[in-house]
């Protein structure tokens, strides 16, 4: 290999890069050599080379500043170890961990390649540290059991629910519970609110049915008890009627409700101003969109927009803080450019980011400045203060700031579906405009008159429109699918027809609407707007029936939503060729999305419904009318698409006064068919005592101990029917005439039977002839003799079960995975032996 000139060697030595590279070849031309080394010299060199290219490129980002970009990503990972502890850890040893690792990161400062992975890890202990400190900050007692109960305090927030309202109440007092075990707040329902018209402010003296927040409904779903702690909640229930005043002894409401008080009441006034001039969705739609009020929009409206992938239009976020900051922004930079004695004398563009940083901070109180809304504000000031600076607006170092701002301020919204989605959104299309405008300045267009132009205008935006809806599509669907158990498959056409409406007609529009009510004018404004609302919902309407019942695709594990994640990171943050290892991280997502558990028998945590998997494969549910939000989570997350009210859950389910009976197909250990009992008959499933929650709250399989005496006999149900149109049950149980003490081989069953006890009566009869025994109160200590039970102590214990059937002929006939662990955290309901 013959040398090169020295010169041309210095040269490269000015980069790393060129150090790299210039090795690389020196080694690969060392053993291309005749009579270099063996097959295994050569394989050892190509590594090398490939060490040296990595750590070229590595160099090569760290060296350009996108090391910064991942700081964020390390203090959202230390902030999801956190919630995913075992246990609560100490505040001083995190608060060490971080100073530690700070202290570290700061010495190898000068080290190229020490110093990133050292900030990164001091990142995740920031991350972890400032978890366990907002912990300990919004710290609030909470109820700790469920009692009927007077509250007494002032109204903070008012929602419009099915049939009533929904109360968010700043406590004052609390019949029966002590002081200092009162909740800061509670929330409860009303069905029947009466002719009280209730402002934030408000006193209200109310009686209902209190209990603890309840975690998640489905083990691995989402944690209302967790939601609950960080927004200071320590308790839900419901009103046994209509709210009264509290009268003048209450007191006056705290400064922070007078403040809310009237900035409701504007934000009323305006809702009641839209809702004057459209009427139906389509008002309720434009209340949502200016003012952040959902009230009266329809459920087959919002299904649809959901199903259609257009339900991000309802929820005030980054899209209307951008539209809305981004038309004042335009509009005032277009209008002081039509002073050419202005624009040339004067900075317009920072003029015009200032009024539009107002506008936004009056849009985030008029909306109601909830969390997704916050977040976007965060953003767009950032943008804003940038071109307030004279620096380039939208970059991925300011939503890197962003996220850390967010996550210090909030760092509970980390493992929360809208910060996910949000900022996967905008990381991936900041990701896709930069590797576009690296390769636009490459690109020569030519010139065709005006018409060339036009024509060349529509085709940018129509495929800038195509691509932002793909981009933004794919890189919120892995956390689409893990939350919600949904996806959106004609969603990039949704958006593409619906988009332009809502960017250029239907936000702009609600601006000037806003600027127009205060002089009476809104009803000139206000149809046009209505006018592309309901375009909007059309299409909704349409792509939804198009769509069907595919937009349910089940539950994914976490593990494949992690790699996903990790790979559009690494897709995203870096420039170089080094980014295309994340297409990896992405292949490992799509290959762990189907492993998911499918589990055959779900328990809910107050033990009054249960949904065992029939012979077709599908979940049979015993009735219960007031359960459908638990019943449509189950349904999602066994991707069918079944509405609660379908016929078809009851069907083959038994039930009469004192409960119901499910029979699955699964088979038992021991059992072939539903003949007589195997060799292998003669074990018995041994319950844990009172209670088969597993000691360490996670997933574990009963033991079954061969060989007992105690041979496990359960009766033999007689065929039932589905469950009849017109509300009756036909026999759950033999007839009264049918002897108790059956012969063994009469009582075998081969598949699991499920018996939900409604009334304490059922127990003599269901111990003895089902496998598993479900009650929402205590169930005889005996019963555990014959049965698994699952009552209501243990229950409180685990939280919402579910059971895996393992087969048969097996020694774990099945495994439990609870929704709370043994080791309680802060958030988490308290346990019965954690209860004073």
């Amino acid at each position: 290999m013959s040398e090169r000139p020295e010169s041309e060697e210095t040269d490269e030595q000015e980069t790393g890069r060129g150090v790299a590279d210039a090795r690389a070849r020196r080694r690969v031309g060392r053993y291309r050599r005749p009579g270099g080394p063996s097959w295994r010299g050569r394989l050892a060199a190509r590594a090398d080379v490939a060490r040296l290219w990595l750590g070229a490129r590595f160099l090569n980002e760290i060296e350009a500043g996108r090391g910064f970009l991942w700081l964020p990503v390390g203090m959202a990972v230390g902030i999801g170890i956190y919630f995913s502890l075992p246990r609560e850890p100490m505040l001083w040893a995190l608060s060490g961990l971080c100073l530690a690792t700070v202290v570290i990161a700061r010495r190898l400062r000068e080290r190229p390649f020490g110093f990133p992975i050292a900030a990164l890890i001091a990142a995740i202990a920031v991350g972890l540290a400032i978890a366990k400190a907002r912990t300990e900050l919004v710290s609030a007692p909470r109820l700790e059991r469920e009692q009927t109960a007077t509250v007494i305090g002032w109204v903070e927030d008012i929602e419009e629910a099915r049939g009533g309202l929904r109360l968010l109440i700043r406590v004052a007092s609390i019949s029966r519970v002590s002081s200092p075990d009162q909740p800061y707040r509670v929330r409860m329902s009303v069905r029947h609110p009466g002719d009280i018209r209730l402002r934030a402010g408000d006193g209200v003296l109310v009686r209902g049915r209190l209990r603890p927040p309840r975690g998640p409904p489905i083990p691995g779903g989402y944690d209302f008890a967790r939601a609950q702690y960080f927004a200071g909640i320590g308790a839900t229930g419901f009103a046994y009627g209509a709210p009264k005043s509290a009268g003048p002894g209450l007191g006056a409401p705290p400064w922070d409700l007078k403040v809310t008080a009237v900035v409701n009441a504007a934000r009323g006034a305006i809702a009641a101003r839209i809702r004057d001039v459209l009427a139906g969705d389509t008002g309720a739609v434009a209340s949502a969109l200016i003012v952040g009020q959902r009230r009266g929009i329809s459920e087959e409206t919002t299904e649809d927009l959901r199903i259609a992938g257009l339900a991000h239009i309802l929820a005030i976020s980054g899209l209307h803080m951008a539209l809305v900051a981004g038309t004042v922004f335009g509009v005032v930079r277009g209008l002081l450019a039509l002073f050419p004695a202005i624009a040339l004398r004067h900075p317009v563009r920072q003029w015009a980011a200032l009024t539009a940083l107002g506008a936004g901070t009056v849009y985030l109180g008029l909306s109601g400045a909830g969390i997704a809304t916050q977040r976007a504000f965060v953003m767009a000031a950032i943008v804003f203060a940038a071109i307030l600076a004279g620096r380039p607006a939208l970059t991925m170092r300011s939503v890197a700031v962003a996220a850390l701002i967010v996550m210090a301020l909030a760092p509970e919204v980390v493992v929360g579906p809208s910060f996910q989605m949000s900022f996967a959104a905008v990381v991936a299309l900041i990701a896709a405009y930069e590797i576009l405008s690296e390769r636009r300045g490459a690109v020569a267009f030519e010139r065709r008159g005006i018409a060339g132009l036009a024509l060349r205008t529509l085709g940018f935006y129509v495929g800038g429109l195509a691509l932002t809806s793909m981009i933004a599509g794919m890189a919120t669907a892995p956390f689409a699918v893990f939350h919600f158990q949904r996806l959106a498959p004609l969603g990039l056409l949704a958006n593409l027809l619906a988009m332009p409406l809502v960017a250029f007609l239907v936000m702009p529009l609600g601006v000037l609407s806003l600027i127009a009510i205060p002089f009476g004018l809104d009803p000139l404004v206000l149809p046009a707007m209505g006018w592309g609302i309901d375009r909007v919902i059309a299409i909704a309407d349409w792509v939804a029936a198009a769509t069907g019942t595919g937009s349910i695709v089940g539950r994914v594990p976490g593990s494949a939503v992690l790699c996903a994640t990790a790979g559009l990171l690494w897709l995203a943050l870096w420039k170089t060729r080094l980014r295309l290892f994340g297409l990896a991280g992405i292949g490992l997502g799509l290959a762990f999305a189907p492993l998911a558990a499918t589990p055959d028998l779900l328990i809910s945590d107050d033990g009054r419904l249960v949904a065992l998997r029939g012979a077709d494969g599908a979940l049979h549910f015993a009735p219960n009318a007031k359960n459908d939000f638990v019943v449509g989570t189950w349904l999602r997350a066994d991707g069918d698409a079944r509405a609660t009210d379908d016929p078809s859950l009851v069907a083959g389910v038994r039930c009469d006064d004192l409960g119901c009976i499910l029979e699955g197909s699964g088979k038992k250990p021991g059992m072939s068919g539903r003949g007589p009992p195997s060799a292998a008959a003669d074990t018995v499933v041994t319950p844990l005592p009172n209670s088969t929650a597993p000691p360490d709250g996670g997933t574990m399989a009963l033991d079954v101990v061969e060989g007992s005496s105690a041979s496990k006999t359960l009766a033999a149900n007689p065929p039932g029917a589905a469950l009849p149109a017109n509300g009756t049950t036909p026999p759950a149980r033999p007839p009264p005439d049918l002897p108790t003490g059956l012969a063994a081989a009469e009582r075998v069953h081969g598949s699991w039977r499920v018996a939900l006890v409604r009334r304490s009566l059922a127990f003599a009869e269901d111990c003895r002839a089902a496998d598993i025994v479900v009650a929402s109160f205590a169930a005889p200590k005996d019963c555990a003799k014959h049965a698994v039970v699952f009552d209501r102590v243990s229950l409180a214990r685990s939280g919402a079960l579910s059971l895996t059937f393992t087969g048969a002929n097996t020694e774990a006939p099945f495994q439990i995975e609870t929704a709370l662990p043994k080791l309680r955290r802060p958030w988490h309901p308290p346990a019965p032996s954690e209860r004073r």
